[in-house]
């Protein structure tokens, strides 16, 4: 709940196609969690992998084949600020 509460992923309704929209904002990452990347990385990836299991639960009807979008917003970061390496473990 806290880690959801901290707004790093946060579902943002539907697109145009009706699919499930889930927002990423690293910009939102606390500092303390970027302190130690590994704990950073398994927290984000815990917490992705709790929103598409949410998402297939509540968000899917059961039986179709349906599809989600996942948005990176990168907005508010630097080149500098981009966690490369957590984004990396995330989408590999």
């Amino acid at each position: 709940k806290e880690d959801l509460s901290r707004g790093v992923m946060y579902f943002a309704g539907r697109d145009h196609l009706l699919r499930p929209a889930l927002v990423l904002r690293p910009a939102r990452l606390p500092d303390s969690w970027m302190a130690n990347r590994t704990l950073a990385t398994g927290r984000i990836i815990r917490l992705l992998v709790f929103c598409l299991e949410y998402m297939l639960q509540y968000m899917l009807a059961p039986g179709r084949v349906e599809s989600g979008i996942i948005l990176l917003d990168m907005a508010n970061l630097s080149i500098a600020q981009l966690p490369f390496g957590v984004l990396r473990s995330i989408f590999s």
